[in-house]
């Protein structure tokens, strides 16, 4: 009969540890392991990316939209998430999640269905994420400008206060008091 406070091994000192680690990890990481590891890169499949295309077409839904810059902000998760392994994971969890709870792919809910389950979802880092990124990219996207009339940063083209910001039509003027002055 063993004792059983007695170790099977006899004890290894942390600093014989750490260098047999060393040595073992630095024999596998070759220069070519290295390199192989390095270019393997996190993707979204077919069925991710039109779940994550509804989500952001329901969260924007801009008529006349082009496709291309809703493709904009899913190309801008699965940028992020190549490089976050856990957003990647969270992204996978979550879409997974989504599918079950709705039966099916969110690409293949109606409107109403998928709105209602984003509004349960709202407060949830998954929901957070992509709906920070939709809102980063689509209004920065300058095929959006054009949709909504913004014209695009001014500095280059002199300012705005001159080149008709001050053109509100469809406000009454303000009171002489209330305009200011001119910077120049």
């Amino acid at each position: 009969m063993t004792d059983t406070n007695t170790p099977l091994h006899p004890p290894i000192a942390r600093r014989t540890f750490l260098a047999l680690s060393a040595a073992v990890t630095g024999a596998w990481l070759t220069p070519e392991v290295f390199a192989a590891t390095a270019s393997v890169t996190w993707t979204l499949d077919q069925e991710q990316t039109a779940d994550l295309l509804a989500m952001t077409q329901t969260l924007i839904p801009l008529a006349g939209t082009p496709p291309q810059v809703y493709q904009a902000i899913v190309d801008a998760l699965e940028k992020s998430a190549a490089g976050d392994p856990a957003l990647a994971r969270l992204i996978e969890h979550s879409l997974v999640t989504a599918r079950l709870h709705l039966s099916q792919p969110l690409s293949q809910v109606g409107r109403d269905q998928l709105t209602a389950y984003l509004g349960s979802i709202e407060d949830q880092p998954f929901f957070q994420q992509v709906y920070a990124t939709t809102l980063a990219v689509f209004f920065a996207h300058p095929d959006v400008w054009e949709q909504i009339g913004y014209e695009g940063e001014s500095f280059s083209k002199g300012g705005y206060l001159l080149r008709g910001f001050n053109d509100l039509d469809w406000l009454a003027d303000p009171p002489l008091t209330a305009q200011g002055t001119l910077p120049f």
